[in-house]
């Protein structure tokens, strides 16, 4: 029974009914479907979505992984900022509907109670619409919220005229309950050519090169004073640095430095060893947990803590000074552990000797 259904389902799929094709390829095509542009019209590229499940209820559930959804939104985002135009189809489809054949089928006989099995409980066409039509303005409302333009979406109910799985398993009949969207991109129309008298080219000019910036600080290198400043490194005009805040991670009511730091502290040192004419100013920080005394405390030991390190790596003492502001200076809330990291941190104030 698994494979019957799987192949099923298989066959739906590749005859059901999208905007690009007409619901039965075997009939005749009308005039009127021809001028249905979503029908046959030419495109550049079509994208089909995986089929959005639900559930058939007041109001109805999505049962897609987030996630899923995501992506789909996603990738018409794309389209939105590219300015490409496009049109979206939003194809409700539910169970199939009750049928006047199935209710006089005879129990006595063995294909009579295959038809039974196969079309059991099959559902109250009015309840079916009123669902599709729910789930279908679900999507429509995800889709506006996702700044997709109102005149770009096209929806249609074609409640159980083309089921995808067969009706004799209770979840191949929920997930017949499904609304499938795709995108449309029509190919660019082609202006008719023009004549255009013959005329000189135009000189070619060749567009001066970008200067380069070498190390991103946001002043090119014909006006950076400072090259090679480190990243994260607040800059002047010159391209020198002012300060910088370094995140030392430190743990509640300690000031040991731990060595996720040394990366930055290296970049440090580097500095002070390239520009001996700037002397830096230390200060620590904490977070509000424990007293504004001690707070006060920790804070000028987490200074003093670094800048110990960096005379023992060979930084003249005289070019630092450290100090602590304790819990008065946070840059984020205390109220959560994320605001109180941040608010654990040290900050290094750059200023140029002025005796170098």
């Amino acid at each position: 029974m698994r494979s019957i259904l799987l192949s099923f389902a298989l066959l739906s799929a590749l005859n059901a009914g999208v905007y690009d094709y007409g619901y039965n390829g075997l009939n005749e095509v009308t005039d009127s479907e021809k001028n249905n542009s979503l029908y046959y019209g030419d495109f550049e590229r079509i994208i089909r979505y995986d089929a959005i499940g639900y559930t058939p209820s007041n109001p109805v559930k999505i049962t897609n992984d987030s996630s899923e959804l995501d992506k789909m939104y996603q990738s018409i985002d794309d389209y939105t900022k590219a300015k490409v135009p496009y049109k979206i189809s939003v194809i409700g489809h539910t169970r199939r509907d009750k049928e006047v054949d199935h209710e006089v089928a005879q129990e006595s006989t063995f294909f009579g109670s295959l038809q039974n099995t196969i079309m059991e409980s099959v559902s109250n066409a009015d309840d079916n619409r009123a669902a599709c039509d729910r789930a279908i303005d679900a999507i429509k409302k995800q889709l506006l919220d996702h700044n997709v333009q109102e005149s770009n979406i096209v929806t249609e109910c074609r409640e159980g005229s083309q089921p995808l799985y067969l009706e004799n398993d209770k979840d191949a009949r929920a997930r017949n309950y499904r609304v499938m969207v795709a995108l449309y991109v029509p190919k660019a129309e082609k202006p008719a050519p023009k004549a255009v008298p013959v005329a000189k080219p135009a000189p070619v000019v060749v567009p001066a090169p970008a200067e380069l910036d070498s190390d991103g600080d946001g002043v090119v290198d014909s006006k950076d004073k400072c090259p090679n400043t480190p990243k994260g490194y607040k800059v002047d005009d010159n391209g020198c640095p002012r300060e910088v805040t370094l995140h030392i991670n430190f743990g509640t009511n300690l000031f040991a430095i731990p060595s996720s730091a040394y990366k930055d502290i290296d970049e440090l040192k580097r500095f002070m060893n390239d520009y001996p004419m700037y002397n830096i100013e230390i200060i620590g920080h904490t977070d509000s947990v424990g007293s504004e005394h001690s707070n006060q405390i920790l804070s000028e030991k987490r200074a003093k803590s670094l800048e110990t390190l960096l005379v023992k790596e060979g930084i003249a003492a005289d070019r630092m000074s450290s100090t602590g502001m304790g819990e008065t200076k946070p840059i984020a809330s205390n109220d959560d552990e994320a605001g109180r990291a941040q608010n654990r941190r040290t900050e290094v104030r750059l200023y140029v000797n002025s005796g170098k």
